[in-house]
């Protein structure tokens, strides 16, 4: 499998856009795609995707276009739509209606965070997305075309000490362990409901 066909980027990018709901272009998709993995991985250490961004001279990109190959991957599979724009010839991408979100290898957390993006940074342009990635402090930490190191915050880690001390936090963190991660469609809940019965 190449690289930019990696699982977990083509749900993410999926999802993105099936939260977003309408056309995008390449460059919005990158920007929210960048907040959201930088968000994930000031919080939890990690992103969502497993890209690495560089510091280009729009602002933050992957590394080796990433995300633009495997949009355009999914446009040839016809995962997602895509059209050029009337008025920037810029392709615009978008998931179809019927996309079963259900089948995406995500988790809560993922959905959270990108739900989170798009709610804050979905209604934005590209132009004001650009702004608000260079913001953030893994892109202004770096030169030119450099590695963007997104690292967690030290701040947000929650310790031992704080679970102990949490009840609450302590029964988030139990049922998120026994989440399975498995999801099932409308369809399957139907089914194992049944007709309701006539009386």
């Amino acid at each position: 499998m190449s690289r930019h066909q990696h699982p977990r980027l083509r749900a993410t990018l999926l999802a993105l856009l099936h939260t977003l709901g309408e056309n995008a272009s390449a460059t919005k998709i990158v920007n929210l795609l960048y907040l959201t993995d930088e968000a994930n991985s000031r919080l939890r250490g990690q992103t969502i995707t497993g890209l690495e961004y560089i510091r280009d001279s729009r602002g933050p990109n992957a590394r080796n276009n990433r995300v633009t190959q495997t949009l355009e991957r999914l446009a040839n599979e016809g995962q997602i739509t895509r059209e050029v724009s009337p008025l920037s010839d810029e392709n615009l991408y978008q998931t179809p209606r019927n996309l079963d979100i259900s089948a995406l290898p995500l988790s809560g957390d993922h959905w959270t965070e990108i739900q989170t993006a798009v709610h804050n940074y979905g209604p934005m342009s590209a132009k004001d997305l650009i702004r608000q990635s260079k913001k953030t402090a893994p892109f202004q930490n770096a030169e030119k075309r450099d590695a963007l190191n997104l690292r967690q915050d030290p701040a947000l880690r929650i310790t031992q000490q704080d679970i102990a001390n949490d009840p609450l936090l302590q029964t988030a963190i139990q049922a998120k362990a026994a989440d399975t991660g498995q999801r099932i469609t409308l369809n399957q809940l139907r089914g194992s409901v049944g007709e309701p019965a006539h009386i």
